[in-house]
């Protein structure tokens, strides 16, 4: 759901297609599932509009955790040989913008490299992407670090536990994030505040 009233007009004109696509897809042999977070959350759930607060995302994984378990060899359900591939309803977003900026490290001979995005911008804020990427060999874990250069600051974040020392930014795997093997990738996002730039920061990518 949009608080924008146009744009939840459009949202909903999308969403009542893609029941049609999915099933296509399923008809096809594909093994994808429709996930309906649409009547999952509420206008409010969103701390701008259109962006879900820790509540919203809450919401969402309870939703997506419900509706993999509903999938035989799925999580939670040792035997399959695949992962379900849910189709979400999208979230537009304001003034997306994107700007990769990656930046490898190998201590002790594992190496991971860190890709950051700028996935969505409005004024006064903005969501960002960073796509973690194992080396040659598999790591149990992974630190992100970076230091913003126009004063912005993470207010939320998803898939990663970040914590900020003035402008210094370190995001560190979670729980079920930090096992890659060689050449895996997994990705986290936060939103974020600026005021009057938004540079992309350098990246640090640290794996153990």
């Amino acid at each position: 759901p949009l608080s924008n009233s146009g744009q939840e007009s459009a949202a909903r004109t999308f969403n009542a297609a893609i029941p049609g696509i999915v099933q296509s897809k399923v008809n096809s042999g594909k093994r994808v599932h429709l996930v309906d977070m649409h009547s999952k959350l509420t206008t409010a759930d969103l701390i701008d509009g259109i962006h879900p607060t820790a509540t919203g995302y809450d919401k969402m994984a309870a939703a997506w955790y419900a509706a993999l378990q509903t999938v035989s060899g799925s999580i939670g359900q040792p035997g399959g040989t695949s992962s379900p591939s849910p189709s979400p309803s999208p979230s537009p977003s304001a003034s997306p913008s994107s700007s990769p900026s990656s930046s490898p490290s190998s201590p002790g001979g594992k190496s991971c490299s860190a890709a950051y995005s700028v996935t969505g911008q409005w004024q006064g804020g903005f969501q960002a992407s960073v796509t973690v990427t194992a080396g040659g060999s598999a790591i149990s874990s992974w630190t992100v670090s970076w230091r913003f250069g126009d004063g912005q600051t993470v207010t939320q974040s998803w898939n990663a536990t970040i914590g900020a020392s003035g402008s210094q930014v370190t995001a560190r795997n979670v729980s079920y994030n930090g096992a890659l093997g060689a050449g895996a990738s997994t990705e986290f996002g936060f939103l974020g505040s600026w005021n009057g730039a938004n540079g992309v920061p350098a990246l640090t990518c640290t794996a153990a």
